[in-house]
């Protein structure tokens, strides 16, 4: 009796192994594969709910286990792999602020999400992302610093690589808000007492600061 394994894939982290399944040929006497029993077997393992207990990315084989077609035969076995996929990690780039006319920009930094298998980092974790973005600080030249407005910060995982996770990066917001001004100076004049709010403002004094 010949039989011949499926191969079959999963993510890392996944909460149960595919079915592991085959196919038989050769049966004799009219019968059919109601005379097979057992499973087929592999090494690999799904995440039980404790860290770690999934198997890490990579290829496993898959043998013939428990399967039995009686005494009647012997089986020819033609086995296949299990192949444990690297599950999606993203790395999201943060949303800083800062006030108009600053003279450094915020710190940039991403947080990952998507942590599957129990895990709270990246096993064999090889890089980091790069963050940018193109608002700028004021550098001492007049008008040197970005407008106020939003920004992306612009994510990069060129270069990593992880033992069991692949890398999407997501941009960030960067936002630049109004400088506060202060005015100072002014005077009213000509207004008599009418219950109303009603003034003439002399702006020729006026001064600002911020």
């Amino acid at each position: 009796l010949t039989v011949v394994a499926d191969a079959k894939s999963m993510t890392y982290g996944a909460n149960a192994l595919p079915g592991l399944t085959y196919t038989p040929t050769g049966f004799v006497n009219g019968e059919t594969s109601s005379v097979l029993s057992g499973a087929l077997a592999t090494t690999a393992t799904a995440y039980n709910g404790t860290a770690g207990s999934g198997s890490n990315a990579g290829t496993y084989p898959i043998t013939v286990g428990t399967l039995s077609a009686g005494s009647n035969y012997a089986i020819n076995y033609t086995g296949a792999n299990l192949t444990v996929n690297k599950a999606q990690l993203t790395a999201t780039g943060n949303s800083p602020s800062m006030t108009y006319g600053a003279n450094s920009l915020p710190a940039l930094s991403a947080s990952y999400s998507g942590y599957l298998n129990g895990d709270t980092s990246a096993a064999g974790l090889v890089g980091s992302p790069t963050l940018s973005t193109v608002a700028t600080p004021y550098s001492g030249t007049p008008q040197s610093a970005s407008n106020v407005g939003t920004y992306a910060v612009t994510t990069s995982v060129a270069g990593m690589s992880s033992t069991n996770y692949t890398f999407t990066p997501v941009n960030g917001t960067l936002t630049v808000n109004q400088a506060p001004i202060t005015v100072g100076g002014l005077t009213v004049s000509g207004k008599t007492y009418d219950g109303t709010s009603t003034a003439s403002i002399d702006l020729s004094g006026a001064t600002y600061t911020g």
